[in-house]
């Protein structure tokens, strides 16, 4: 469209007070009919408009650039709290679109915290406790500051090691004169003690404290004994437990041990004067012969 000035009025003449208002109207109207094309494009989202020509496309159009901003997709409610939640959880927070995956995605958070994991609650439990790894049936107890793990008082831990040999079958035990012999420890009779264990005539403890009960016997054979001794000795310290009165033929040995600082190993000795001997002699009663007996018990 183009416009001439002055406008020639209806009757032809010019430059009056009409006039000017006829030019007035006639820059209006060129105005109005020259924007129109304009208002009846969307200004797009680049330019500071909507990029929409009605209300609903407006909203959803900002609503979709309002979600990619880390706001809510205003146009739908239940989209609004997906992209919410989507935001939230990524900048760990709760995922509110979904009760469950909330649980789930503020229980990682809070244990990457050292909270409590709220999404499940064995896993709670779990987390919150100390270090469960080699406490099978220990008791949760506290020393008045922090909580620990303490040996259970309801099942006793113990047990019992011993030479055993088929009936008939002499001791594998050889007393050599005037020295500390070991006695040949083969046979696990029971063992509850975790870390406990047996193993070339020579018991392993772990940490704890101990009652052990102990039984040797020993036989001259066709050589002369004088008599003999037996003692709990403990080998990784080098130093002695306890030791048993002397005897012609069985001896018995008690104590009490303490292990700290680590497994301790332990073995029983026997000590004989004269010629030597031997760890027994068999009753060949159709029963295995029993020739060492030692019986432990975790009280601590």
């Amino acid at each position: 469209m183009s416009l001439t000035l002055p406008y020639t009025l209806t009757n032809g003449t010019t430059a009056d007070a009409n006039q000017v208002m006829a030019d007035f109207d006639a820059i209006v109207d060129y105005c109005n009919n020259d924007l129109q094309p304009i208002l009846g494009v969307p200004i797009s989202i680049a330019n500071g408009g909507t990029d929409a020509t009605n209300a609903p496309a407006a909203i959803t159009n900002l609503g979709g650039l309002a979600a990619a901003n880390n706001f809510s997709d205003v146009p739908n409610p239940i989209l609004a709290m997906t992209n919410l939640g989507a935001l939230a959880a990524v900048n760990n927070l709760s995922d509110v679109a979904s009760a469950a995956t909330a649980r789930t995605n503020l229980g990682v958070l809070a244990i990457a915290n050292n909270l409590d994991d709220v999404a499940n609650a064995q896993t709670s439990l779990n987390n919150l406790l100390p270090d469960q790894s080699g406490h099978a049936g220990d008791l949760l107890t506290t020393d008045g500051t922090n909580a620990k793990w303490s040996a259970s008082t309801t099942g006793v831990e113990y047990a019992e090691f011993q030479e055993a040999e088929p009936s008939g079958s002499s001791s594998g035990t050889t007393l050599t004169l005037d020295t500390w012999s070991q006695r040949v420890l083969n046979t696990t009779v029971a063992n509850t003690i975790p870390g406990a264990s047996l193993n070339s005539n020579q018991v392993t403890l772990p940490v704890g404290t101990y009652l052990i009960w102990a039984s040797a016997q020993f036989s001259s054979g066709s050589v002369t004994i004088m008599g003999c001794r037996t003692r709990i000795w403990n080998v990784t310290d080098n130093v002695l437990i306890n030791v048993s009165g002397g005897s012609a033929s069985y001896m018995v040995v008690n104590g009490t041990f303490v292990v700290t600082g680590g497994p301790k190993v332990i073995e029983l000795d026997s000590y004989a004067t004269g010629t030597g001997g031997t760890g027994g002699k068999p009753a060949d009663d159709g029963m295995p012969e029993i020739y060492a007996d030692i019986i432990i018990q975790k009280i601590a």
